[in-house]
């Protein structure tokens, strides 16, 4: 099972695993026996909104977008965290002041 309508795939040449692309701009390697899907690379597939950084550190930073909050390695930019709350848009956030914990707005109105 993948995240989004699978739109591409390319086989290896050994025949051993395939690369799956999907709608949700997530790329997955999948393993042709048992068909186990591991997630490789993922993006926001809408816009994003805001992007943040923890005051005085610049090695993770967080982007809320139309469906939701996603902390990434700035080093490695592989994605830490994704936060979802379901129907709802993340239209701003931040990083509290320690840097252990996100404020975000979101289009239900609420702060959480």
């Amino acid at each position: 099972q993948v995240l989004g309508g699978v739109t591409s795939i390319t086989l290896t040449e050994d025949g051993t695993h395939f690369f799956a692309g999907t709608t949700l701009s997530n790329i997955y390697w999948v393993d042709t026996d048992t068909l186990t899907a591991e997630l490789r690379s993922t993006c926001h597939h809408e816009r994003i909104n805001q992007v943040a950084f923890p005051s005085g550190y610049s090695d993770v930073f967080a982007t809320s977008s139309v469906s939701d909050i996603r902390v990434w390695n700035a080093q490695t930019r592989q994605e830490l965290l994704r936060i979802q709350v379901p129907n709802m848009e993340c239209h701003c956030l931040d990083f509290m002041r320690d840097g252990r914990s996100i404020v975000c707005g979101w289009s239900d109105g609420k702060v959480r």
